[in-house]
């Protein structure tokens, strides 16, 4: 008897675990037969105009397991256009929640992958010289032009898709709007993205090993090492939209490099032209909520910048400290940043002088949304030798008695946005020695006057 019913026990428990084989191997076929039909692709793609996923080499060995050769994700909304392109990738996945349309990673390893994005713009800015140094997007050839789109009507019932365990082995680019990173980083995070409606990102951290930024064909940082963290909450797509989403952002940066020099400005500042310059750069950053602080530590040497009518050669340090960093309001206060210029010299050629001054930022305001600055700065400066270089000829005699003058004090308003730049309410003294004037400059427009005084002598011109 008891023979009897262990045999029956076998006999069941062979035929369950000869089940489980069986669907264990169907769905593993089944996935396999899924992953290379069009339609799982069509369905998670369903509004190609505003999502695309698509792969190849895909396999799977296990259910909820799937391995891809490649992986490409395109997503676009109102606001941007972004590629994310993935090699080497193994994916661990929830079979239960796809029940739900919800594709559930609960672990992502990647061995390589490229990041772009692309803000739209307004026709009018959409020139083919900025356009240059945008990404290409496949699919999606561009312009990216605000308003060139139809609305996307929101899907019924979109896959919501959340990834979490992710690992990149190896992020080799990153490329936002004219700003492009290539190098060497490891990525480890999480994120969510329920199309139309809702995402979050992070907690995401970010290990630089080497890297190099350009701006266009203009290198900014060379040799970049450092991490960066970073965490959006969720939060609702049609509420924060573009730039709206730094006002969510906690995280932080250190990271430093090599300073390839301000040639990448091009002429955005004061309508000069830069060349030279060759330094160090550290970056320091600590937002929580969308506030917090930055200092950038820069060393700038040599550094040549070209008007319509002047050369200007010198080393920079700055030390700028970012404080109340406030995304909501869009601002940040400059006040404590310092800049030390040493060796000096206003002149088309010839040997760099040792001319040097020293400026801080009293009060200082810089525009997040736009990128402006307003500040009001005092210094020292150490001698006169600039001035006479600014004054017409004619004055050579009058003005060589200014080149004894040394250790004087400056104060001045500047205002700096694009394609614009402004130097107001300049103050210089020294004993009975005074000068006050103006500069403005718009695009490769520039004026100014100047009133010299010493003594009994007294004299305006512009420059």
């Amino acid at each position: 008897m008891k023979s009897s019913i262990r045999s029956r026990v076998l006999r069941v428990s062979a035929w369950t675990a000869g089940a489980l084989v069986f669907f264990v191997l169907a769905l593993v076929v089944a996935t396999n037969v899924l992953l290379r039909t069009a339609w799982l692709r069509g369905e998670i793609s369903s509004q190609p105009e505003a999502m695309v996923m698509d792969w190849n080499g895909a396999r799977s060995t296990l259910p909820g397991r799937v391995s891809l050769d490649a992986l490409t994700l395109r997503i676009r909304d109102s606001n941007m256009e972004l590629q994310a392109v993935l090699e080497g990738v193994e994916i661990r996945f929830s079979i239960r929640d796809l029940l739900r349309r919800r594709f559930h990673a609960t672990r992502v390893r990647v061995g390589r992958v490229t990041f772009r994005l692309r803000e739209l713009m307004k026709n009018e800015d959409a020139t083919p010289a900025r356009l240059a140094n945008y990404p290409q997007i496949e699919g999606w050839p561009g312009p990216p032009v605000l308003g060139e789109f139809p609305p996307i009507p929101p899907e019924e019932d979109p896959w919501r898709i959340v990834v979490d365990g992710l690992t990149i082995a190896r992020l080799e680019e990153i490329w936002i709007d004219s700003c492009r990173w290539t190098g060497n980083g490891r990525v480890e995070g999480s994120f969510e993205v329920f199309p139309g409606q809702r995402a979050r990102i992070g907690p995401a951290r970010l290990e630089v090993a080497t890297g190099e930024v350009r701006r266009g064909d203009a290198i900014v940082v060379a040799r970049t090492t450092g991490s960066v963290r970073c965490e959006i909450p969720s939060f609702d797509t049609k509420v924060f939209t573009g730039n709206d989403v730094w006002k969510l952002l906690s995280g932080g940066a250190s990271l430093s490099g090599s300073f390839g020099g301000p040639a990448f400005l091009g002429a955005e500042v004061g309508g000069a032209r830069f060349s030279g310059g060759e330094g160090a750069i550290r970056v320091q950053v600590d937002l929580k909520d969308g506030s917090g602080t930055a200092v950038v530590r820069l060393t700038s040497r040599d550094v040549k910048a070209r008007t319509a009518t002047k050369t200007i050669r010198g080393t920079v340090v700055a030390d700028v400290r970012v404080s109340g960093v406030d995304f909501k309001k869009g601002e940040a206060s400059l006040a404590g940043t310092s800049v030390v210029l040493s060796d000096v010299a206003v002149a088309d050629s010839g040997k760099v002088d040792a001319w040097a001054a020293t400026f801080h930022a009293r009060t200082g305001r810089f525009n997040l949304d736009d990128g402006s600055v307003d500040a009001r700065m005092e210094g020292r400066i150490r001698d006169a030798r600039p001035i006479v270089a600014l004054m017409p000829p004619g004055l050579a005699k009058w003005a060589a008695g200014l080149l004894h003058l040394e250790d004087l004090e400056a104060r001045c308003h500047i205002t700096a946005a694009p394609s614009r730049f402004a130097i107001e309410a300049l103050t210089v003294s020294s004993g009975n020695f005074s000068l006050d004037g103006y500069y403005r400059e718009t695009g490769a427009v520039g004026r100014g006057r100047l009133h010299v005084k010493k003594g009994i002598f007294s004299v305006r011109f512009p420059i």
